[in-house]
C-alpha cells in the first residue's frame, strides 16, 4: 500500500519500498514532526520514520499480545517518541546509536486512543476506560 505526501507543489508516495513498516492493509494512525525534521509514522506493525531524505527507519514494539499496532505518538522536548498502544503507552528512547522501548506503568484500561504533552512537559494519555497525566519527573 503507497502512501502520499504534498511536498513543494508535487506528490510524493512513500511505501514498503521506502522502508515504512506497514502491512497490506496499508493502515497509518498517526503522523507527527521531530525538531530535527524527521517523519515518525504510527502503524498498525510498529513505528516507522522518515529522515528528510525519504530513509527509513523502523522501530517494532516488544509483541506482548496487540501492542505493534501503534494508535497515537508525541514527541516530547527531549525528542523522546511517546507511543500509545492497544495495550498500553510506551516511550521510544532515542539515544545516538541505540533506540530502546520501555514500557510505561499501567495505564487503566490500557488502550490508549491518543496523547498529548502540556507546556509543563506533562504527558496526558486518553484510554478506553480513563485519563492519565504522567508528570515529568
Amino acid at each position: 500500500m503507497d502512501h502520499m505526501v504534498w511536498n513543494q507543489g508535487r506528490w510524493k508516495t512513500y511505501s514498503t519500498n521506502d522502508g515504512l513498516l506497514i502491512d497490506e492493509k496499508g493502515l497509518v494512525n498517526d503522523i507527527v514532526f521531530d525538531s530535527s525534521g524527521n517523519t515518525w509514522i504510527a502503524t498498525s506493525l510498529g513505528v516507522s520514520c522518515l529522515n528528510m531524505k525519504g530513509i527509513g527507519r523502523n522501530f517494532s514494539i516488544p509483541d506482548d499480545g496487540f501492542s505493534h499496532l501503534v494508535s497515537s505518538l508525541a514527541i516530547a522536548s527531549d525528542n523522546t517518541i511517546w507511543c500509545g498502544t492497544l495495550n498500553g503507552a510506551y516511550k521510544l528512547n532515542c539515544g545516538k546509536l541505540q533506540y530502546e522501548f520501555e514500557p510505561v506503568e499501567q495505564l487503566i484500561g490500557n488502550g490508549v486512543l491518543d496523547k498529548t504533552i502540556t507546556v509543563d512537559r506533562s504527558i496526558w494519555f486518553s484510554t478506553y476506560d480513563s485519563v492519565y497525566c504522567r508528570k515529568p519527573k
